[in-house]
């Protein structure tokens, strides 16, 4: 977590083509406003339920790839060995023992998509969902539109980062984020409706 940043302090990603992380959800909201009117289409965070459909992909594994470890750096940037070399004081039984290639950030689409096309659903940076945080899904809708309250204090994110352990990044894993936190390891991912 870096509350310092914004999105224009990031120093993570070397160019253009990797994710935008450092951003709070009042300016992935603000995002979100400016690429509708500028399109003329409107764009949104996906619902909880929208993007674990999206990413599972119709897949019935923790990862969407299945459920062999050993290919984990084929389809997500997470923490492996590479990102093991610039955090040696973190044990490394905990890192996925492959080397992806990316200590942090990668570039977007630089690994294998899932079964719809899908880039990066697992890893790089985990993605604000537009779901109100709840320990469960008892009160979830069931029509996939999003868990809100009128109090809502933490948002869902969901797909683990370059810094997730293997067992972050699976398809189910929801984690709880302030509306206020920035840092390198959170981004988001748009939806749309089509007609």
């Amino acid at each position: 977590m870096q509350p310092e940043f914004t999105w224009r302090d990031n120093s993570i990603g070397d160019s253009d083509d990797h994710p935008a992380p450092c951003l709070r959800r009042a300016e992935i909201l603000a995002y979100l406003d400016w690429l509708s009117v500028r399109t003329g289409h409107a764009y949104r965070l996906p619902s909880e339920a929208e993007w674990e459909y999206a990413a599972r992909a119709n897949s019935k594994f923790a990862a969407f790839w299945g459920e062999d470890r050993t290919q984990a750096c084929a389809f997500q940037n997470g923490a492996d060995r590479s990102f093991a070399e610039v955090a040696a004081d973190i044990p490394y039984d905990q890192f996925a023992d492959c080397d992806d290639g990316y200590a942090f950030t990668a570039p977007v689409a630089s690994f294998e998509p899932n079964a719809f096309g899908l880039y990066d659903v697992a890893g790089n940076v985990s993605e604000l969902t537009a779901d109100c945080y709840a320990l469960g899904h008892a009160d979830a809708p069931r029509d996939e539109t999003p868990y809100l309250e009128p109090s809502c204090r933490t948002w869902v994110i969901k797909g683990g980062s370059w810094a997730g352990f293997p067992g972050l990044l699976r398809v189910a894993t929801r984690l709880p984020i302030f509306a206020t936190t920035a840092g390198s390891g959170f981004g988001f991912r748009v939806a749309r409706d089509v007609d």
